[in-house]
């Protein structure tokens, strides 16, 4: 299938039309012509001054989105009358260029707009439409970074197109390289794409091209976009955008296995320390590689001290901790859990010693596609508490 008809399927021709007509509408109103009376009462303006360049040219924008014919007629001859007076006044030319219906004398008009301001929202838009009409995958996005540059309007219109064109096999490569580029409008795209965007598993793609690049997607988009994956059940996916952010990424692997240096970005396959109101956690260093888990929990209470996500294939696994400390008055021992993801089914649940190291073997079938690893104090009974350092928790595959 030729590159046009692919980019035509994806509905942006019509996406774009839509668009535009839209965008007239909004930029006859609010866009600042410096001339307020002209822009919020054009035809009050127009009798004041009918020889002024700029508010015949904001009434050729209100009356050009109307479809009768009648006032699209008016619409070129203001838009005319305006260029006579002031043959640069792009505002003008994208008014004359709208009300025409010669296919020829548009793109000249729109071209010549182009060569005289890139800060027109209303003729960025139609060279982004002019592009996808040509199946020009890379010039329609190289006036979409020229667009959401210049304009502080194109974000909220050009976003959710842009969006739902990640939905298209064909063109992610090309928005990949656009965002590599790091544009300005980068980081904010990406975010609502991560949040809003309907198709995670090509989301998901697209966020793992950028990252295997070095192109930094930020917190934000990270952490929404991992939620969606792993509440879809997505887990492929989220492993993958993660692997594509950490090179070496194992498998068969706890991440901060030695409670080492805490990563300032976590994600659910790093320790997501307690949330809970009743247990305390944090991770001390005790060398530049090395730590420790140091964990309280309040009188009576209990819950997840820290948990991560896995994602083992199937196969037999040997589960290590190594305990300093743990000070478990009226309470059993913490305990390690692994629970397979979506099912709930607990794989291993190892009642940790009061020190020193432990272990315990567990398999993973192949119905298990993902899972949770979580360090669990339970509840004490009447007043009592719990207190615990871990330093070490590992996994190892052993068949």
């Amino acid at each position: 299938m030729p590159a046009s008809a692919d980019w035509r399927s994806a509905g942006w021709t019509k996406a774009f039309a839509v668009a535009l007509v839209l965008l007239v509408g909004v930029l006859a109103v609010r866009h600042s012509l410096g001339m307020a009376l002209a822009t919020k009462r054009p035809e009050l303006a127009l009798q004041l001054d009918r020889e002024n360049a700029t508010v015949l040219a904001q009434m050729a924008l209100t009356l050009v989105q109307d479809e009768a014919t009648p006032q699209r007629l008016k619409a070129r001859d203001l838009a005319r009358a305006a260029l006579a007076r002031d043959a640069g006044n792009v505002n003008a030319l994208a008014a004359f260029g709208l009300a025409s219906d010669r296919p020829k004398q548009v793109a000249a008009v729109f071209t010549a707009a182009d060569r005289l301001s890139r800060r027109n929202l209303i003729v960025q838009i139609w060279m982004i439409e002019n592009a996808v009409a040509k199946g020009d995958v890379s010039g329609a996005l190289r006036q979409y970074d020229i667009a959401l540059r210049t304009s502080r309007a194109a974000p909220s219109l050009l976003f959710p197109v842009l969006v739902d064109a990640t939905s298209n096999d064909q063109l992610l490569p090309a928005i990949a390289k656009t965002l590599a580029q790091r544009p300005l409008w980068g980081g904010l795209y990406l975010q609502q794409l991560a949040q809003s965007g309907k198709d995670l598993h090509r989301i998901a793609l697209l966020f793992a091209m950028l990252k295997q690049q070095g192109v930094a997607t930020g917190a934000a988009a990270d952490t929404a976009l991992y939620t969606r994956l792993l509440e879809a059940q997505l887990f492929d996916d989220a492993w993958k955008v993660y692997a594509s952010d950490h090179r070496g990424a194992q498998h068969a692997a706890v991440r901060g296995d030695t409670f080492g240096e805490d990563p300032v970005v976590k994600t659910p396959y790093d320790w997501q320390l307690s949330d809970n109101e009743f247990v305390t956690a944090r991770i001390e260093q005790t060398t530049s590689a090395k730590g420790e888990l140091i964990f309280t929990t309040a009188a009576g209470e209990g819950g997840d001290v820290a948990r991560q996500t896995l994602s083992l294939t199937p196969g037999t696994y040997t589960l290590q901790a190594e305990v300093g400390s743990i000070e478990a008055a009226d309470a059993q021992p913490p305990y390690l859990r692994v629970v397979c993801l979506p099912s709930g089914t607990e794989l291993t649940r190892k009642p940790l010693l009061l020190q020193g190291t432990n272990g315990v073997s567990f398999s993973v079938s192949a119905g298990c596609p993902a899972q949770t690893l979580s360090i669990v104090a339970p509840p004490a009974s009447g007043l009592g508490t719990v207190n615990g350092t871990i330093r070490l928790v590992r996994l190892a595959r052993t068949g």
